[in-house]
């Protein structure tokens, strides 16, 4: 639901999947709150990440210019930690969050990383789909890992992310993607 007072036009236009800039972070930070209310990231979260250069990747989908959706990941040791995922809630649906996830892990392997890690939350059955299908394996739980509401976190690890991308087929959206930008 957005902010009050503030309506959603569904965007017009084409699909495309291109590097998160400082210029989308007031978008960015729009669909995190609707998505994960109050333990949402916020604007300065999102900045960090950009700061890192060549050790983080943040991509957004955009729809006629308008951001509908984002992820990204950050390196941690040899490991690409999919740190944060999310599609406006009324665009869900579309594969778009698949689209961004597969991004992101194409550009893990081309930047030399061939393992990821993530968090999500136990009730987020959608998202644990999403992942096992690309070959994620639940390895513990964290207890109260996520606060507002307070919710355990399943941990998730994919070891191979070079032969998930092999297995699986893109998810058949039409969309332009544009390359990471060069750090």
């Amino acid at each position: 639901m957005p902010p009050k007072g503030e309506e959603w036009g569904e965007p017009k236009g084409e699909l495309v999947i291109r590097p998160m800039t400082y210029e989308d972070l007031d978008e960015v930070v729009r669909i995190e709150r609707m998505c994960f209310g109050w333990g949402a990231w916020s604007r300065g979260a999102f900045a960090s990440e950009l700061r890192r250069g060549d050790k983080s990747c943040f991509m957004v989908a955009t729809v006629g210019g308008k951001v509908v959706g984002f992820a990204g990941w950050r390196q941690e040791y040899d490991e690409a930690h999919v740190a944060n995922i999310a599609v406006h809630p009324k665009m869900r649906g579309r594969k778009i969050g698949e689209l961004l996830l597969r991004t992101i892990l194409e550009e893990a392997v081309r930047r030399g990383l061939n393992g990821s890690l993530l968090e999500v939350r136990k009730s987020n059955f959608v998202a644990q789909c999403l992942y096992r299908k690309y070959g994620y394996k639940v390895v513990t739980i964290r207890p109260r890992y996520y606060q507002f509401p307070l919710e355990d976190a399943v941990v998730m690890k994919l070891e191979d992310i070079r032969a998930a991308l092999a297995q699986v087929p893109p998810p058949s959206v039409n969309a332009k993607i544009l390359p990471a930008l060069k750090q």
